[in-house]
């Protein structure tokens, strides 16, 4: 169920901070995202004669709008459960591969509200979330960055343009280089935020 415009809130990360700009925008790329998903936990994601999965496909026998500040609205709901999208688990014969997969005999809501993490994650993020739980999206050679200077040296440029301030103020310090070694981890492995999952 869609939220008035008028009553829409902030969006809150996982952490109560506010998402200003969310990364996806339209229904199309989120079915790309989940097509992806489906193709790493290596289950057939079907699509029809225009190329559309099985979220959109959904999406589209439910009218919903593929507008911005209608997607907006579905993830500022109070109760995750009365986000429209995540009606998807009773589509068809949809069978979502969860990672990791639900544990005891889930409900409907169980699954529901497990869903709506998993598209609330790409809806933040940009990307599913397995990137950070399944071993096969990482190259773990990347994590041995200190014995290859280019990588170092390639993501210091890159934050140097971007954040002058902050990386002047580290230059040539003990910790400049594990602040680029641990970027640098994180850039080579499909832009991953390696540093925030150090905590």
């Amino acid at each position: 169920m869609c939220a008035k415009p008028s009553e829409t809130k902030s969006l809150p990360t996982d952490q109560d901070q506010t998402i200003q700009i969310p990364l996806i925008k339209s229904l199309k790329k989120f079915d790309v995202i989940i097509g992806e998903y489906y193709e790493r936990k290596e289950v057939e994601y079907k699509t029809d004669a225009d190329d559309a999965g099985l979220f959109l496909q959904f999406c589209n026998e439910e009218e919903f709008n593929d507008d911005e500040d209608d997607i907006k609205a579905e993830f500022n709901e109070d109760d995750p459960l009365e986000c429209s999208y995540i009606l998807f688990i009773n589509y068809k014969d949809v069978d979502f591969p969860f990672d990791p997969p639900l544990t005891g005999n889930p409900t409907i809501d169980d699954k529901k509200l497990a869903f709506h993490k998993f598209l609330r994650y790409i809806y933040i993020h940009g990307r599913h979330p397995s990137i950070l739980t399944d071993p096969d999206l990482i190259d773990f050679s990347i994590f041995n960055v200190s014995s290859d200077e280019s990588k170092i040296e390639s993501t210091r440029k890159k934050y140097e343009s971007q954040c002058p301030t902050i990386c002047q103020q580290l230059q040539n310090g003990a910790n400049e280089l594990n602040m680029m070694m641990g970027l640098a981890i994180g850039s080579e492995n499909n832009n991953i935020p390696f540093l925030q999952y150090l905590c």
